[in-house]
């Protein structure tokens, strides 16, 4: 269950939960299972957060946010914007984020085990080091991203569109699963 602390400090806005963060590093705020519905959160940082079961869906704003080392599992971020996100050592298990906007975001390290992420759009994105193991990657679009020793053992990738993506040292693509891989020069 969410800190209602950390609640009422988020509340004041993006600025303030900023400034507070800065000032209380050794705080791990606990947002877990709570509604930010269509949230106006653009450039927070939710480093360390717990964002566990947190339903940020519906055209919520989280572009150049910061999820670096985020407990994200099971949250909704349906059609949320997370253009420029940084999800370094995010846990994204089980996250959904059908819809998701996340054109330019940083993906190191990061596990999205059984995420659902069809249809998201993954334009540009950095992934390094990162687990899509039993994901959900129906329609979603890699254009023009670079992937380097990603897994998407047991992902189901029909569809997927990685045309003018970049693939560096080794891309586990699941071997058994049938797809229409579109992948350009």
């Amino acid at each position: 269950m969410a800190n209602s602390e950390h609640l009422v400090i988020l509340k004041q806005g993006v600025v303030y939960w900023n400034n507070w963060r800065k000032n209380n590093p050794h705080v791990i705020p606990d947002l877990s299972n709570a509604s930010m519905i269509g949230a106006e959160l653009k450039g927070i940082n939710f480093e360390k957060a717990n964002l566990s079961y947190v339903d940020i869906s519906g055209i919520a704003h989280l572009e150049i946010a910061n999820f670096q080392k985020a407990d994200l599992r099971f949250a909704n971020l349906s059609e949320a914007y997370l253009d420029g996100g940084n999800f370094t050592q995010a846990n994204l298990e089980h996250a959904n984020l059908v819809e998701a906007q996340m054109i330019c975001a940083r993906i190191r390290d990061a596990s999205f085990m059984y995420a659902n992420l069809a249809s998201a759009n993954l334009n540009a994105t950095m992934i390094n080091d990162t687990i899509f193991c039993d994901a959900n990657l129906i329609d979603a679009t890699f254009l023009d991203a670079r992937l380097i020793n990603v897994n998407f053992i047991g992902a189901k990738i029909t569809e997927i569109n990685l045309r003018k993506a970049r693939f560096a040292s080794k891309v586990m693509m699941p071997d058994h699963t049938v797809f229409n891989l579109r992948r350009g020069s």
